[in-house]
């Protein structure tokens, strides 16, 4: 024990003791610590070893039970929905009725391939994949529904033209074709003047709208916004082609509810008039069009270098397309004047011949607020619109 001076006396120093809330302990300063301060302490007391692989697997189990009540939950949740949606609205006939006809599509292809497959069987496998695919594509044509449109002479609407697998072939083969564009673009000089003589050449540009008059828009109108344009003259590319015979095809397989046999005005209501659909060529000049969100075209009549006959083909979006006359203004009840709206949906086609080509303008104002049908505004996605035409002869 040390020893304190106290005057000329010493006396022993008191032993250091831990205090957590004290005073400052006599001969000792205020901030000393003892060797034996820490001697009692345990590190890590409570920590429990474990292995890694048995931690890896445990871990993978739990994964697995969660996946599995989450895979159940989502199964209940839409069960849960359909049944609810059958409470409320009830079955949907047009469901039977779509499920029906699927059928009845199904037993033709299904009777057609028992017949092939027998003559094969007797006479030997005489057929070719192009002839198996004609036999799809008229198959494909005998059921397609056409819609008149009663108020615009000469304007016809077909919904389902193309299938979600020629949506998407017409899609990849006008994206091949920009991008072989672009860069063929790239290497020449960056701006050149329009050559309306050299027709068998494409051209692609950004056309910049906002109103004004352009020379390549879906029609020959003026485009609303940046939309990015590919145009052909002349020889058109082979699946524009065999775009234009799924069309001819299309009408000559015509279905519609006003075309009865034996009726005298047959002729002229068929979507095309027959000295259109059967000149050579049906067509000979394209425009591809892709419109981003707010993009659309302004009203428009095409110009008349163009002959009568005109083929749009939506894809992407759904769109709504309105038509106005384009010299004689008739007005709605409310003093404007009248446009009669037309529902584009993605693989729709739009055919304009007559009255519906020469005397009525066709427009689409994608900015909000304007795409409206059946009282709802439609959500506006990319769109991609494919052109056809025929030059006049004399051009």
């Amino acid at each position: 024990m040390e020893k304190i001076k106290l005057g000329e006396c010493y006396s022993p120093r008191p032993k250091w003791k831990k205090v957590a809330y004290g005073g400052r302990q006599p001969g000792y300063d205020d901030n000393y610590t003892d060797e034996s301060f820490l001697q009692d302490m345990v590190m890590n007391a409570n920590v429990v070893k474990r292995d890694l692989l048995q931690v890896m697997q445990d871990s993978v189990s739990i994964s697995q039970y969660l996946c599995i009540v989450a895979l159940v939950g989502k199964v209940i949740s839409m069960v849960d929905e359909k049944q609810i949606l059958r409470e409320v609205f009830g079955d949907s006939s047009s469901d039977t009725e779509d499920e029906e006809h699927t059928l009845s599509i199904q037993g033709k292809v299904i009777s057609m391939e028992d017949e092939k497959q027998i003559l094969c069987e007797v006479f030997g496998d005489s057929s070719s994949d192009t002839e198996d695919e004609e036999d799809t594509l008229a198959i494909q044509a005998q059921n397609r529904r056409w819609q008149r449109i009663d108020e615009i002479r000469g304007l016809w609407l077909c919904r389902d033209f193309l299938s979600m697998d020629q949506q998407s072939s017409l899609l990849s083969s006008i994206k091949q074709v920009g991008k072989k564009i672009e860069e063929e673009r790239r290497n020449r000089e960056k701006e050149k003047e329009w050559d309306w003589v050299g027709r068998r050449q494409w051209w692609v540009r950004k056309a910049v709208g906002g109103g004004e008059k352009e020379r390549d828009g879906e029609g020959g109108g003026g485009l609303r916004g940046r939309v990015a344009t590919a145009m052909k003259f002349g020889n058109l590319p082979g699946w524009a082609n065999e775009l234009s015979g799924r069309i001819q095809n299309a009408v000559c397989s015509s279905r519609c509810d006003d075309l009865t046999p034996g009726h005298e005005d047959v002729e002229k209501m068929l979507p095309l008039p027959s000295e259109i659909l059967w000149r050579e060529p049906l067509f000979d000049q394209l425009i591809a069009n892709v419109y981003e969100p707010g993009e659309g075209i302004c009203g428009h009549v095409d110009l008349l270098r163009f002959e009568d006959g005109i083929a749009i083909v939506s894809l992407e979006s759904t769109c709504v397309m309105h038509f106005s006359q384009s010299k004689e203004e008739i007005v709605d009840e409310d003093g404007y004047p009248m446009k009669v709206p037309v529902l584009l949906n993605p693989g729709s086609l739009v055919l304009m011949s007559g009255e519906a080509r020469y005397l009525w303008k066709h427009e689409i104002n994608r900015k909000p607020g304007h795409q409206v049908w059946e009282g709802e505004e439609i959500h506006q996605k990319r769109r991609t619109s494919v052109t056809l035409r025929k030059l006049c002869q004399h051009i």
